[in-house]
């Protein structure tokens, strides 16, 4: 029986997306966990500025 090409393709399909997906969500929580340091810096020196 010769192998059918599907699957490769199937594979390609379900995986790059799932990458895509998965380097979304890193960048978010990266600039997310930025985000949240600099509150956090903030909250400690605003007290000083003022």
């Amino acid at each position: 029986m010769n192998k059918p090409i599907e699957p490769p393709s199937v594979y390609d399909v379900l995986i790059i997306p799932l990458l895509i997906l998965k380097a979304k969500v890193l960048s978010f929580f990266s600039t997310l966990s930025t985000k949240m340091i600099l509150q956090k810096t903030e909250k400690k020196y605003v007290p000083l500025r003022i």
